[in-house]
């Protein structure tokens, strides 16, 4: 299931400053007081950043950065195994579940528990779901993911194997600038995916 992006992310785990220091690249131009300054590559780094965070959150199937996703489903689970699996987590809260149209469709928070242990994390009924008349899309599930930043401490911190798997990203990609026929400089470094296999949890993607 591919869920529906409703916030996009606003905020890199990766900043500029990290980005430079991998990439050995120093500040050049427009010095303060405090000795901050610009580089004519920033803007290309601060595009890799991006890509690099995308790279990443597609190969692993997770949410590096905060921002809110909506999952549809026609009809609420009838099996043995009542959950709902919320894609591309970790999932930090359920901003609202809703069942039709009408504008008393939004679920009480009481009818449903996040569970945030099992990967991916999941949905369940606090009793049993609600019965209703299969429809497509007709239950709308929106949740919050992603992490908060390495040293946060207002959510979970993005392991660093990942930061550092995204720094080698964004250094290989800006030396390597243009297209190119040579194989070796094609692939992903090997670095980057043994940082990145431990916390796969889409497989048979990328």
């Amino acid at each position: 299931m591919t869920p529906k992006i409703v916030v996009d992310a606003t905020t890199e785990p990766m900043t500029l400053a990290e980005a430079r220091l991998q990439c050995r690249v120093d500040p050049i131009d427009d010095l303060d007081s405090d000795g901050n300054g610009t580089h004519p590559d920033d803007d290309l780094l601060e595009a890799l950043i991006s890509a690099a965070r995308q790279y990443c959150e597609n190969f692993l199937g997770i949410s590096l950065s905060p921002k809110i996703l909506e999952i549809a489903l026609d009809e609420f689970p009838t099996t043995d195994d009542d959950s709902i699996q919320l894609p591309c987590g970790p999932v930090n809260a359920i901003v609202s579940v809703t069942v039709g149209d009408e504008s008393d469709s939004l679920m009480d928070a009481e009818e449903y528990l996040l569970d945030d242990f099992s990967v991916p994390n999941r949905l369940l009924p606090a009793t049993v779901w609600p019965t209703v008349t299969a429809s497509v899309n007709t239950i709308r599930i929106i949740y919050s993911v992603g992490y908060d930043g390495p040293d946060s401490s207002d959510g979970p911190a993005i392991p660093k194997t990942i930061l550092q798997a995204m720094k080698l990203l964004v250094a290989d990609w800006y030396k390597h600038r243009e297209d190119t026929d040579t194989a070796a400089e094609m692939q992903i470094p090997n670095g980057a995916l043994a940082l990145l296999r431990a916390h796969r949890v889409r497989l048979g993607m990328a």
